[in-house]
């Protein structure tokens, strides 16, 4: 339903075809549904009710919001994602790797090629990894999130008060 979280491949909708066999409809990419074909009800042609043929839209996945206690790790919105080092309810110290991403080179482009070069996303402080977005790898951040922040940190308490 609309709101909700999918990953690449996962069931979206199932569709009965003419033959009574019935048809998985898959997410292309991993984000929220953040519109789907409300009209359509069990028993219905989908040609007869909707126009076109998308039953679903599947959008960027929300801003992670920094609450009590936490602290974001961010990361450029044109830096391809690569991989998590960390999971979540793991314990960081700050200088921690957390992310393994590519950044375009700030040297001139070769033959027409955008350049990359790794880089190491790291925590900006010691804590408790409490949320990761569901990033899938060699996409943008930016083409799958909205905002800079890939990551929250929850601080330990005394840390979070010293630093007010």
């Amino acid at each position: 339903s609309k709101g909700n979280a999918v990953g690449k491949g996962d069931v979206v909708a199932l569709i009965a075809l003419s033959n009574g066999t019935q048809r998985a409809v898959r997410a292309e990419k991993a984000g929220l549904l953040v519109a789907v074909q409300s009209a359509l009800r069990d028993g219905e042609v989908i040609g007869d009710v909707i126009q076109g043929s998308s039953i679903a839209i599947i959008g960027r996945y929300a801003a992670l919001e920094v609450g009590w206690g936490q602290l974001a790790v961010e990361c450029q919105p044109e830096a391809l994602f690569k991989r998590w080092y960390v999971t979540e309810n793991n314990q960081v110290q700050k200088g921690a790797s957390v992310a393994e991403v590519e950044l375009p080179r700030q040297t001139p482009e070769k033959r027409g090629r955008r350049l990359l070069e790794a880089a190491t996303i790291v925590a900006p402080a010691a804590g408790v990894v409490s949320r990761l977005q569901p990033l899938v790898p060699g996409q943008s951040i930016g083409s799958q999130q909205h905002g800079r922040t890939i990551a929250l940190l929850q601080q330990p308490l005394g840390q979070y008060l010293a630093s007010l």
